[in-house]
C-alpha cells in the first residue's frame, strides 16, 4: 500500500493544520506534523520515524531537512537537544527582523528602562 498522508494522520480537533499520526511506533510515541502554506515541521518519537515520514513525504513533493538541533519555522526558532530532552523556542530571530525594518536595529540594548523626570 502507498503512504497517503491523510490516511496516515488525523488533524487535531483545536487546529486543523496540526496532524498526529494514526498509529503510533513501537514504544506508543506518535508524531506531530503541523502545517502552513509550504511550511512544514515533523517532530517524531524517534530519528527512524522522521526519516521514514520524510522518505515517504519525498515521493510527492520537493523536501529541505534540518536536523542540526536548531530549526527555524514561521518566525519561530527552536532549538533541542534530544540527548539532554531539553527544547527552547524563542522569537529572537523574527524581534531582529522588526527592528531592522523600523529602522532600529542599530540601537543598544539596556535591562531595564531610563527613568523619567
Amino acid at each position: 500500500m502507498k503512504y497517503t498522508f491523510a490516511s496516515s494522520n488525523i488533524p487535531l480537533r483545536g487546529d486543523p493544520c496540526v496532524f498526529i499520526s494514526e498509529n503510533p511506533n513501537p514504544r506508543g510515541k506518535h508524531s506531530y506534523v503541523a502545517i502552513h502554506v509550504d511550511d512544514m515541521l515533523h517532530a517524531g518519537a524517534d530519528e527512524q520515524s522522521v526519516e521514514a515520514f520524510e522518505l515517504a513525504m519525498r515521493e510527492f513533493c520537493e523536501l529541505s531537512s534540518q536536523r542540526d538541533g536548531n530549526i527555524s519555522y514561521l518566525g519561530l526558532n527552536i532549538q533541542y537537544d534530544r540527548a539532554r530532552r531539553q527544547i527552547r523556542v524563542d522569537q529572537s530571530g523574527y524581534a531582529r527582523a522588526l527592528l531592522k525594518k523600523s529602522g532600529l536595529d542599530d540601537t543598544t540594548p539596556i535591562r531595564k528602562p531610563q527613568s523619567t523626570p
